[in-house]
């Protein structure tokens, strides 16, 4: 049974430390929880944009150069890149073997259960301790609203550590279970997201969209609230979004079942990143333009579907 451990005052008194691969948004932000609550948080900007380096300074984290020097200085490294990319982190640390033997990695990517599984094992092989992470939520709520799960062997020892700047939930020892749940709760998400805006653009093209927003605020005002915190993100990470939904299409093919509603709304929402790039940088500030914006582009006109990034077949 998962169990959450409750945020308290302050770190045990022989605290980890931790270091941060990369500072993106959810990496700095996560940073700068544990930074504020008395950890030694470490990063590596090396290779990283100036932006990037910019947003760890401003969470706290101390630059401890390359690479190697990071690993060989943490307990924990916590990894935070785009879901392809995650192997290849993993795959570096493992490169390092011994040097690295003291760290447990994190892995805190929205990846499919396969691919924690895959690095899980090519970390073992070096043996470098291995926790399976997610984060459902964002990065702004991290003092409220989101959750950390954790998975795997030494991830109740994590999840007590740590309880005082996140809140954390524990599944368990199975190495890949926090990344199933991650799908399991992005099914929910995302699913709800594209066919809301589905929705909201014919009713747009129906002449009658601002009475349905204000009935669908009316009859379930907690689904447009979720809507409405989630959908404005899409013009940034609509891209990251397409990747999620495939992870969880291959869980679904892995297991025997059919993607369903996850494939249509993958191809959706790929039909939303592809016309994104062309929209204005206001087109995310409120539900209601960015419906606005994405009908007057064109979004669910068949022609459309069929573009050179579509990707209809997996």
């Amino acid at each position: 049974m998962a169990r959450r451990s409750p945020p308290s005052s302050r770190p045990s008194s022989v605290a980890p430390s931790f270091g941060v691969l990369y500072a993106g948004e959810m990496g700095a932000a996560v940073g700068a929880r544990l930074v504020a609550h008395g950890y030694e948080v470490y990063t590596s900007n090396e290779g990283r944009s100036a932006a990037t380096a910019q947003r760890a300074r401003d969470a706290g984290l101390r630059d401890l150069g390359d690479f190697e020097a990071l690993v060989a200085r943490v307990d924990y490294v916590l990894s935070f890149v785009t879901p392809d990319a995650a192997a290849a982190i993993g795959d570096r640390v493992a490169s390092l073997g011994p040097a690295a033997a003291h760290a447990t990695f994190v892995d805190l990517n929205s990846i499919g259960p396969e691919t924690a599984g895959d690095i899980s094992a090519r970390l073992a092989e070096s043996g470098i301790a291995f926790i399976d992470g997610s984060i459902h939520g964002q990065a702004r709520h991290l003092e409220s609203r989101s959750r950390v799960y954790l998975s795997g062997p030494g991830a109740e020892r994590l999840s007590a550590a740590v309880a005082g700047a996140l809140h954390v939930v524990s599944l368990g020892e199975d190495p890949t279970a926090a990344s199933t749940f991650k799908m399991l709760l992005a099914s929910v998400s995302k699913t709800l997201v594209a066919s809301f805006l589905q929705t909201g653009i014919l009713a747009r093209s129906a002449g009658t969209l601002e009475p349905f927003l204000e009935q669908t605020r009316h009859f379930y005002p907690g689904i447009l609230e979720a809507v409405e915190r989630m959908a404005p993100t899409y013009p940034t990470h609509a891209r990251r979004r397409v990747e999620e939904l495939g992870a969880l299409e291959d869980m679904l093919r892995a297991r025997g079942l059919r993607p369903g509603i996850t494939a249509e709304s993958r191809r959706f929402v790929q039909e939303i990143a592809n016309v994104l790039k062309l929209l204005p940088g206001d087109a995310d500030d409120s539900l209601e333009n960015l419906i606005e914006s994405l009908a007057t582009a064109g979004v669910l006109r068949a022609e459309l579907l069929a573009g050179p990034d579509s990707d209809q077949k997996r």
